[in-house]
């Protein structure tokens, strides 16, 4: 028997309750060139949207997309789920105000005006896709359906306290100074609920309580779950393709016209090369490494979690050889 086609209604229903459809079809974020464009979840993000747990722990690279992925999850989660309470925390002002305006611009890109006359069902009644906006100033996005989000710093006083929060997004994390505190402080605030989180993400810092936290998160011994994902994953090579074609130009350059091989690579390239870096990848490495310290490159660029937090500590070890 033949399938009955969906109707629109069903058919935004199914794209509405699912995050990643939702995003694909809904959300926009700005891509290199300054366009906007859909957001299309990357391996790494689905990876972590599908395994991730209550609590949870992210160390990455820089630029990998973590943040952009929770914010569009929390706003995803504000515009379903009437009357829930989102908090995004940063280390300093700036990070704070630039990451609401991302939530902010993805807000006001959703198409309220296009979908304004169709309702789907929702908790048993029929309501508009998207609520409209109550209130949008510096620090706050409040919408019709008594959903609210909210962005701070570390340095708020009493941070989360009163509130109960479906989401927390603690933005590079272990560059504040207490992070113990703010755990402390906005852990008992998350929801009693099969749908909330809290989320750490970072790059690393060096020997602190985030590298201590996460080291028992990946041990099984801690309450939060460890994600790390290397530099040289699937989305480094979409985001960064325009770095590595020039990369890849200024190797052939320096190698009469012919790219790098399986037989130039020395030790540390050899071992990357098989944990799944890719010889595009390895190009780049050596194009950025010509003016930077291997130190910052791998506390920007792990390959592992382990040479995240050595490189960004004191050691007396060799780094490479590590």
């Amino acid at each position: 028997m033949a399938r009955l086609a969906m109707t629109k209604e069903q058919k935004l229903h199914k794209i509405v309750h699912d995050f990643e459809l939702f995003c694909q079809n809904f959300v926009k974020i700005v891509d290199n060139d300054g366009n906007l464009i859909p957001f299309k979840l990357n391996d790494q993000q689905k990876d972590f949207i599908q395994n991730a747990g209550r609590f949870n722990f992210i160390l990455k690279p820089r630029q990998l997309g973590f943040t952009t992925l929770s914010l569009a999850y929390c706003l995803w989660m504000a515009v379903t789920n009437p009357n829930t309470n989102y908090l995004i925390v940063s280390y300093k002002g700036e990070s704070a105000k630039d990451l609401f305006e991302k939530i902010k611009k993805m807000n006001r890109n959703l198409p309220r005006e296009k979908y304004k006359d169709i309702k789907i069902i929702r908790n048993e009644k029929k309501e508009n896709i998207f609520p409209d906006i109550i209130r949008d100033n510096r620090d706050e996005l409040v919408f019709s359906n008594g959903s609210r989000i909210v962005s701070t710093t570390t340095g708020t006083k009493d941070l989360g306290r009163g509130m109960t929060l479906m989401y927390i997004l603690l933005s590079e994390a272990a560059f504040y100074d207490d992070l113990e505190g703010v755990l402390n402080s906005v852990e008992p605030s998350l929801a009693r609920s099969d749908k909330a989180k809290i989320v750490i993400e970072t790059t690393a810092n060096g020997f602190n309580y985030a590298q201590q936290l996460y080291d028992k998160a990946k041990k099984g011994k801690s309450k939060y779950k460890a994600f790390f994902y290397p530099f040289f994953s699937s989305a480094y090579e979409k985001q960064f393709k325009y770095d590595i074609d020039q990369a890849v130009t200024w190797y052939k350059s320096q190698n009469k016209g012919k790219p790098l091989s399986a037989k130039d690579l020395v030790p540390e390239e050899l071992q990357l090369h098989k944990m799944g870096c890719s010889l595009r990848m390895l190009m780049w490495r050596r194009f950025v490494l010509q003016d930077k310290d291997k130190n910052q490159f791998y506390q920007e660029y792990p390959a592992t979690d382990f040479q995240a937090f050595i490189s960004t500590g004191v050691s007396v070890f060799d780094q490479t050889k590590i």
